[in-house]
């Protein structure tokens, strides 16, 4: 067997549902989990020095010999020291995750007021309409982040309203 087909074989048995032998029905996967993340860093006590003011329920500890900071599911962000930052030119997603916020309208009021936070708009017009909240633009279809320039124009003339609940920021 060619190594392609052997891994198109592979994909096709992990994305295939979970069938209950005796009711020939869809089980579902259980939700899928992460031991730890792996982040470039500068500076790593800074780092985690941030993340801890920043949000109050996670603590600074280390695994494997890499400094770290915990959150209370116990997933671990591991920093790795480097000698330079990311590049910003283009921008990459590389040195970036997202973190949880079960109130974001909450969360970005009390953003607003700490000093050290730089809050960075999520643009929605070629005009620099911008929002902190996915919520406060038209949303995009089922799975989809954002719209297109042409996508937005139709939503504008179909009159679709951005929904104002939940949302990233």
């Amino acid at each position: 067997m060619k190594i392609g087909t052997s891994a198109a074989l592979l994909s096709a048995l992990l994305v295939m549902p979970a069938r209950s032998p005796a009711t020939s029905q869809t089980v579902p996967l259980p939700a899928p989990a992460f031991h730890h993340l792996h982040l470039n860093s500068i500076d790593p006590e800074a780092a985690i020095g941030f993340y801890t003011r920043q949000f109050s329920t996670t603590s600074k500890t280390s695994w494997g010999g890499l400094p770290a900071l915990k959150s209370p599911t116990n997933v671990l962000i591991l920093f790795n020291k480097v000698a330079t930052p990311p590049a910003t030119v283009p921008q990459t997603a590389i040195w970036h995750f997202g973190w949880h916020a079960v109130d974001s309208r909450k969360s970005l009021e009390t953003y607003k007021t700490r000093s050290e936070v730089k809050l960075l708009p999520l643009y929605t017009t070629d005009e620099g309409g911008s929002v902190f909240i996915s919520s406060d633009t038209w949303p995009g279809a089922p799975g989809v982040l954002g719209l297109t320039k042409a996508e937005i124009a139709e939503a504008k003339a179909k009159g679709v309203q951005p929904a104002r609940m939940s949302g990233f920021a």
